[in-house]
């Protein structure tokens, strides 16, 4: 199955580059430029996390501006205190709570538990399934109360319905799948390119604070109904059948899948599904053993 879907994705990349029929406007931000050390006191030493001064900055001017984002990805772990100066643990919680319609991402324990990061939220997982070296496919419901971060993009802002029973799963009414295979509308290497003319905008943290901070008339609509994607590109980068891809990105791929029906079954998949396991039980069926010499 992953060596199969791996090798459609990789084929209709090289035939035709997949347009969304329903597009989103989003604004990645990338935070692995400004990494801070903090102290693990239990084994690890130091640990290099995001600059949280950066980010609770970077969380005021949206919580400030007059013009608000449709919502916001904070793609990023909370579990180490900022042990330098826990004030700005603090700070950064203050804005966290201010927003809601900001979203953090919950990890596993060691038991296979979801646990809740330092800051109070909307949480939600983003568990990304892998056979082999690369990643295969997301996990888009787990018959758990936690969802994923594309649902609650996908409940939040287009108002979808999910139900998810113990043997089949339900958007708006319609079967859906529990897990997909992304279709990758957006390719980190045109993300990060400026010169592309597109609905999206890359910024490393840093550098859209000093811009920010230089010409506040023209960053004071910037994120007016965007979708505000924060995370770690040089870190949080996985291998995909398009390519390298950090998980902000990866995380709007399949948020646009959603969006645009590549988890609804319809009728012709299910006519599709059952001449392909026909064909291959009558094969099964009917076929001369092979004999075997030892």
């Amino acid at each position: 199955e992953d060596g199969f879907f791996k090798k459609v994705i990789q084929l209709k990349s090289k035939l035709i580059k997949p347009f969304p029929a329903k597009n989103a406007s989003i604004i990645f931000i990338n935070t692995g430029k400004d990494p801070a050390l903090v102290d693990d006191t239990t084994e690890y030493g130091q640990v290099e996390v995001s600059d949280r001064f950066k980010i609770y900055q970077l969380l005021r001017l949206i919580n400030n501006s007059t013009r608000k984002p449709a919502f916001t990805v904070l793609d990023i772990q909370f579990y180490y205190p900022y042990t330098p100066d826990l004030k700005i643990d603090s700070l950064l919680q203050q804005e966290i709570a201010g927003n809601e319609r900001l979203i953090l991402p919950l990890v596993k324990d060691a038991d296979g538990n979801y646990t809740k990061p330092l800051f109070p939220s909307i949480y939600a997982y983003s568990d990304y399934q892998t056979f082999g070296s690369s990643f295969n496919k997301f996990r888009i419901l787990n018959h758990s109360p936690i969802s994923s971060i594309p649902i609650v993009l996908h409940e939040k802002l287009n108002q979808a319905v999910y139900k998810d029973y113990w043997f089949y799963a339900t958007c708006n009414g319609n079967l859906c799948l529990s897990a997909i295979w992304p279709e990758y509308y957006l390719k980190e290497s045109a993300v990060r390119d400026p010169s592309k003319k597109s609905s999206n905008q890359f910024y490393n943290l840093g550098e859209l604070l000093l811009l920010a901070e230089g010409d506040a008339v023209s960053f004071a609509g910037l994120f007016e109904n965007k979708i505000i994607m924060i995370g770690n590109f040089e870190m949080d980068s996985h291998s995909t059948p398009a390519g390298k891809m950090a998980g902000p990105v990866l995380l709007a791929n399949i948020y646009l899948s959603l969006l645009n029906n590549q988890h609804i079954i319809n009728y012709g998949f299910l006519i599709t599904l059952l001449l392909a396991f026909s064909a291959l039980s009558h094969t099964a069926w009917f076929s001369k053993i092979p004999l075997i010499k030892i």
